[in-house]
């Protein structure tokens, strides 16, 4: 889901090893000691004092830094709270490199749906749960994504779980109403499972007796309900709330059913209006790409460019990106166009691909016999390390002649 990802996406600042040391002014706060002096010698004066007691709480355990300084942070808070001239001040604390792509503004829609607050000037008990579930999760162990999804699912359960049900929702405030919808989208999303679907359909009902529902709310819910395939509910969702202008999703066939045990994919035609359910075949030797499409656009540029990889993989790899509806449809659609000779066909349901340890953005599997027999990991625009790595993997595995093809 396109929105999704831009309202929860990270800001990465400086990745070790592709864009180099991060630039900074001599004032910009460079690492946790000095981010604790900058909070006491201005703590009347601070940017950072825009934002609200939680939003700044989750902020301050947002941000992560190297040597270099500022390595990530989460802008999601202050794209909702703060107006873009406060972004920009918040973010100017961190040097130049984060202001390189500041995030948009989203302080007039939070405004709209946060009109009753019962704590605006503290972190009341509701708030104080999603910041220990947020804490929780923010940097989940370096796993698989499956085992990720696990933990965060566990954690929502334990802090979060019982506010879900409908007498609860009821009285809650807005503003808390908002973070938990944050979660329940955040658990549907990556954990799959059709009860955080229904979790999250909570959240919507009870945005909806408020007047408070958004187009964003509508696209959710419709994404989640293709991830489950349940298709006649997300066109009766889009029917029922016309003013979010949904496009129109593409004809789904499925003749496999519900008992197939082989790993399947979403295929679509060549005018993108039709996807079929198909099996997937892991034996023969072959690449298997992962990742979405807005990560993993930078890898299939090069290698369709590149005169040993572009023939190779149009031969030999199948590049996958997420389910309907966590993936976005049109984005697939609009790769294809732009891919041809590597286009994309959509999972049916992450579960089924276990062998495959992770799902990377992108992650290059080499498969035979529906084993995993060799990887390569990332890829970086332009990058020889990148390319020189993928190549060594598949001259391990055969694919490519062991000499001379650099």
């Amino acid at each position: 889901m396109q929105t999704q990802r831009m309202r929860l996406a990270l800001i990465l600042l400086c990745i070790a090893g592709s864009i180099g040391p991060c630039a900074a002014a001599d004032s910009a706060i460079l690492s946790r000691a000095q981010l604790e002096t900058h909070l006491r010698e201005h703590a009347a004066d601070t940017p950072l004092n825009a934002l609200s007691p939680g939003a700044r709480e989750r902020f301050l355990m947002s941000l992560s830094f190297d040597a270099n300084g500022v390595t990530a942070l989460d802008a999601a808070d202050l794209m909702d709270e703060l107006t873009q001239e406060q972004i920009l001040a918040v973010l100017s604390l961190f040097g130049p490199r984060a202001l390189e792509n500041p995030p948009p503004s989203h302080y007039l829609e939070t405004r709209r749906v946060d009109k009753r607050r019962a704590n605006s000037g503290s972190i009341g008990a509701i708030e104080r749960r999603y910041n220990q579930f947020y804490g929780e999760t923010r940097f989940p162990p370096q796993t698989t994504d499956l085992a990720r999804a696990q933990a965060l699912a566990a954690a929502f359960d334990a802090r979060l779980g019982e506010l879900f049900t409908t007498s609860a929702l009821h009285r809650v405030d807005d503003h808390e109403l908002r973070l938990l919808r944050t979660a329940a989208r955040r658990v549907a999303t990556q954990a799959r499972l059709a009860r955080y679907v229904d979790t999250f359909r909570a959240i919507f009902g009870e945005r909806v007796r408020r007047n408070l529902t958004s187009s964003d709310d509508v696209e959710t819910l419709q994404g989640l309900l293709l991830a489950q395939h349940r298709v006649p509910e997300a066109r009766r969702l889009a029917r029922d709330h016309p003013l979010a202008k949904l496009p129109p999703l593409p004809e789904f066939i499925d003749t496999l059913g519900a008992d197939n045990a082989q790993p399947t994919v979403w295929r679509f035609d060549a005018t993108g209006k039709r996807l079929t359910r198909a099996v997937i075949d892991l034996a023969p030797l072959s690449v298997i790409v992962t990742g979405n499409c807005e990560l993993s656009r930078e890898a299939a540029a090069d290698i369709d460019a590149d005169p040993t990889l572009g023939p190779l993989f149009a031969r030999h790899a199948q590049w996958l990106v997420p389910e309907p509806g966590i993936e976005a449809i049109p984005d697939a659609i609009a790769w294809n166009r732009e891919f041809p000779r590597a286009p994309v066909a959509m999972i049916y349901a992450r579960a089924d691909f276990g062998v495959l340890p992770d799902w990377g953005m992108p992650q290059f599997y080499i498969v035979r016999n529906g084993a995993v027999i060799d990887t390569a990991s990332g890829w970086w625009r332009g990058s020889p390390e990148a390319r020189d790595q993928l190549l060594a993997a598949l001259r391990r595995s055969g694919l490519l002649p062991g000499a001379g093809l650099k």
